[in-house]
Protein backbone atom coordinates (compact mmCIF):
# COMPACT_ATOMS: atom_id res chain seq x y z
CA UNK A 1 0.00 0.00 0.00
CA UNK A 2 2.81 2.49 0.57
CA UNK A 3 4.39 1.99 -3.03
CA UNK A 4 1.04 2.86 -4.22
CA UNK A 5 1.11 6.08 -2.30
CA UNK A 6 4.51 6.96 -3.27
CA UNK A 7 3.63 6.64 -6.40
CA UNK A 8 0.02 8.82 -6.47
CA UNK A 9 2.10 11.38 -4.10
CA UNK A 10 4.95 11.78 -7.21
CA UNK A 11 1.94 11.47 -10.10
CA UNK A 12 -0.01 14.48 -8.09
CA UNK A 13 2.61 16.57 -7.77
CA UNK A 14 3.65 15.59 -11.49
CA UNK A 15 0.72 16.60 -12.58
CA UNK A 16 0.68 19.94 -10.39
CA UNK A 17 3.74 21.12 -11.71
CA UNK A 18 2.74 20.89 -15.35
CA UNK A 19 -0.36 22.35 -14.79
CA UNK A 20 1.53 24.84 -13.23
CA UNK A 21 3.46 25.88 -15.85
CA UNK A 22 0.95 26.71 -18.75
CA UNK A 23 -0.52 29.40 -16.91
CA UNK A 24 3.13 30.93 -17.44
CA UNK A 25 3.32 30.11 -20.96
CA UNK A 26 0.27 31.83 -21.87
CA UNK A 27 1.19 34.84 -19.57
CA UNK A 28 4.24 35.52 -21.79
CA UNK A 29 3.57 38.23 -23.61
CA UNK A 30 4.37 38.40 -27.80
CA UNK A 31 6.14 41.43 -29.06
CA UNK A 32 4.08 41.90 -32.73
CA UNK A 33 7.46 42.98 -34.85
CA UNK A 34 9.65 39.50 -33.86
CA UNK A 35 7.15 37.90 -35.66
CA UNK A 36 7.90 37.52 -39.63
CA UNK A 37 6.58 40.37 -41.56
CA UNK A 38 7.18 42.86 -44.28
CA UNK A 39 8.01 46.24 -43.36
CA UNK A 40 6.50 48.48 -45.85
CA UNK A 41 3.30 49.55 -44.58
CA UNK A 42 0.57 47.02 -46.26
CA UNK A 43 -2.13 45.65 -44.41
CA UNK A 44 -1.44 42.21 -44.55
CA UNK A 45 2.24 42.57 -43.61
CA UNK A 46 1.99 39.11 -41.92
CA UNK A 47 0.51 37.16 -45.05
CA UNK A 48 3.91 36.76 -46.81
CA UNK A 49 2.78 34.75 -49.93
CA UNK A 50 -0.34 36.66 -50.14
CA UNK A 51 -1.55 36.97 -53.75
CA UNK A 52 -2.72 41.06 -52.99
CA UNK A 53 -0.74 43.44 -51.37
CA UNK A 54 -3.16 45.99 -49.61
CA UNK A 55 -1.93 49.50 -48.63
CA UNK A 56 -3.69 52.47 -47.21
CA UNK A 57 -2.87 55.53 -49.49
CA UNK A 58 -1.88 58.99 -48.23
CA UNK A 59 -1.05 62.50 -48.32
CA UNK A 60 0.13 65.36 -46.59
CA UNK A 61 -1.58 68.22 -46.26
CA UNK A 62 -1.60 71.49 -44.48
CA UNK A 63 -3.69 72.26 -41.33
CA UNK A 64 -6.13 74.90 -41.26
CA UNK A 65 -8.17 75.63 -37.67
CA UNK A 66 -11.69 76.43 -38.02
CA UNK A 67 -11.90 79.58 -39.07
CA UNK A 68 -9.82 78.71 -42.55
CA UNK A 69 -6.67 80.48 -41.05
CA UNK A 70 -3.17 78.42 -41.04
CA UNK A 71 -1.75 76.46 -38.10
CA UNK A 72 1.58 77.06 -37.01
CA UNK A 73 3.80 74.00 -36.55
CA UNK A 74 6.22 73.35 -33.29
CA UNK A 75 8.73 73.83 -35.67
CA UNK A 76 8.05 77.49 -36.47
CA UNK A 77 6.42 77.09 -39.54
CA UNK A 78 2.57 76.05 -40.46
CA UNK A 79 1.39 72.70 -39.45
CA UNK A 80 1.37 69.55 -41.38
CA UNK A 81 -0.90 66.41 -41.37
CA UNK A 82 -0.82 63.11 -43.38
CA UNK A 83 -4.28 61.87 -43.92
CA UNK A 84 -5.46 58.69 -45.29
CA UNK A 85 -6.71 59.21 -48.64
CA UNK A 86 -7.90 55.76 -49.53
CA UNK A 87 -7.13 52.18 -50.85
CA UNK A 88 -4.12 50.52 -52.78
CA UNK A 89 -4.43 46.92 -54.41
CA UNK A 90 -1.61 45.05 -55.92
CA UNK A 91 -2.08 41.90 -57.30
CA UNK A 92 1.34 39.45 -56.85
CA UNK A 93 2.18 37.09 -59.41
CA UNK A 94 3.96 33.70 -58.71
CA UNK A 95 6.96 35.00 -60.06
CA UNK A 96 6.89 38.22 -57.68
CA UNK A 97 6.09 40.39 -60.05
CA UNK A 98 3.46 43.10 -59.44
CA UNK A 99 0.63 44.66 -61.16
CA UNK A 100 -2.02 47.26 -60.50
CA UNK A 101 -5.27 45.85 -59.16
CA UNK A 102 -7.46 48.71 -57.90
CA UNK A 103 -6.80 52.57 -56.26
CA UNK A 104 -9.61 53.13 -54.25
CA UNK A 105 -10.23 56.89 -53.11
CA UNK A 106 -12.27 58.04 -49.51
CA UNK A 107 -14.27 59.86 -52.70
CA UNK A 108 -14.98 55.93 -54.82
CA UNK A 109 -15.99 54.03 -51.01
CA UNK A 110 -17.95 56.82 -50.17
CA UNK A 111 -19.89 56.93 -53.38
CA UNK A 112 -20.25 52.73 -53.62
CA UNK A 113 -21.60 52.84 -50.31
CA UNK A 114 -23.89 55.86 -51.03
CA UNK A 115 -25.31 53.97 -53.91
CA UNK A 116 -26.12 51.16 -51.53
CA UNK A 117 -23.22 48.87 -52.84
CA UNK A 118 -20.69 47.08 -50.71
CA UNK A 119 -18.79 44.71 -52.68
CA UNK A 120 -16.64 45.81 -55.88
CA UNK A 121 -15.26 42.97 -58.23
CA UNK A 122 -11.68 44.29 -59.13
CA UNK A 123 -10.27 41.87 -61.94
CA UNK A 124 -10.85 38.85 -59.91
CA UNK A 125 -10.17 40.11 -57.07
CA UNK A 126 -13.24 40.63 -54.54
CA UNK A 127 -13.34 43.50 -51.83
CA UNK A 128 -16.42 43.49 -49.89
CA UNK A 129 -17.12 46.45 -47.06
CA UNK A 130 -19.02 45.08 -43.94
CA UNK A 131 -21.41 46.54 -42.16
CA UNK A 132 -19.25 46.41 -38.64
CA UNK A 133 -16.64 48.69 -40.48
CA UNK A 134 -14.52 45.19 -41.74
CA UNK A 135 -13.00 45.23 -45.26
CA UNK A 136 -12.79 41.53 -46.61
CA UNK A 137 -10.74 40.55 -49.71
CA UNK A 138 -10.96 37.18 -51.35
CA UNK A 139 -8.85 36.52 -54.51
CA UNK A 140 -7.89 33.10 -55.70
CA UNK A 141 -4.07 32.36 -55.23
CA UNK A 142 -1.43 30.76 -57.78
CA UNK A 143 -3.04 26.86 -57.16
CA UNK A 144 -6.59 27.89 -57.37
CA UNK A 145 -6.87 28.56 -53.48
CA UNK A 146 -9.20 31.43 -52.23
CA UNK A 147 -6.58 33.94 -49.95
CA UNK A 148 -9.07 35.64 -47.22
CA UNK A 149 -8.22 38.81 -45.56
CA UNK A 150 -10.40 40.98 -43.18
CA UNK A 151 -9.66 43.81 -41.38
CA UNK A 152 -11.23 46.36 -39.16
CA UNK A 153 -10.45 49.64 -41.33
CA UNK A 154 -10.56 51.95 -37.95
CA UNK A 155 -12.76 54.96 -39.32
CA UNK A 156 -9.85 55.71 -41.87
CA UNK A 157 -11.58 55.35 -45.07
CA UNK A 158 -15.01 54.65 -44.27
CA UNK A 159 -17.59 57.17 -43.39
CA UNK A 160 -17.99 57.99 -39.90
CA UNK A 161 -21.16 59.23 -38.04
CA UNK A 162 -21.16 62.55 -36.71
Amino acid sequence: MKRYSKFLVLALVGILAVMSAFPALADEEVNIDDLPHIEDSRVNAFDLAAPVVIYYTQETVQVFDAAGDPVWGDNGGYAYETVITGLELIGVNTDGSTYSVASLTTNDIDALLSSGESSLDLNGFVLDIQDDGYFLTAPADSEGKVYTFEWDDLGRTLPTEA
